[in-house]
Order: C-alpha cells, then sequence, then structure tokens
C-alpha cells in the first residue's frame, strides 16, 4: 500500500511540468498548422514529460514524495484585518 501512495505522490510531481509541456505544445502546433509546428509541438511535449521525471526524481531522492506533497498542500493562513464598522457621517 505505501508503494501505491508513493507512486501517486509521484504522478502528481511528474504531472505539472509534463501538462505545461503538452500544453505549450498543443499551442505551438495550434498556431503553426504545418510539419513545422507538429515537431515543435511534439520536442516540447517530450521535453516537457522529460521535465517531469527528472523534477520528480529530484524531489524523491531529496525530499520523498509524502513529504514534499504534503509542504505543497499545506496552507499557510492567511492574517485578515478586523475593520471596525464605519458609521456614515451625517
Amino acid at each position: 500500500m505505501d508503494k501505491l501512495f508513493k507512486l501517486f505522490f509521484w504522478l502528481r510531481i511528474f504531472i505539472s511540468p509534463t501538462l505545461i509541456g503538452v500544453i505549450l505544445g498543443l499551442i505551438t502546433l495550434a498556431y503553426l498548422n504545418d510539419p513545422y509546428g507538429l515537431v515543435i509541438g511534439i520536442l516540447l511535449s517530450i521535453t516537457g514529460i522529460i521535465l517531469g521525471i527528472v523534477f520528480a526524481e529530484k524531489m524523491r531522492k531529496k525530499h520523498g514524495t509524502a513529504r514534499f506533497i504534503s509542504k505543497v498542500d499545506s496552507s499557510i493562513p492567511v492574517k485578515t484585518e478586523k475593520r471596525k464598522p464605519q458609521i456614515p457621517h451625517k
């Protein structure tokens, strides 16, 4: 069960750079609708996949996947100022 969670966390780390590369590849393909656009789009997608693997492995070795994800998912409470109700001037 532990390996399943580690795999899930690794995939969560991997997916961010991969999605960025794939989206940039699709945008490039949409704007350059020719063979060069296809090649550049595929290269951007492959670059995103490679960066995703490198980043996920780096975080796994440095912090561990569960610890890294817990740091990313934790939220810091936002301090808000309580305002005094304003009384309209007569």
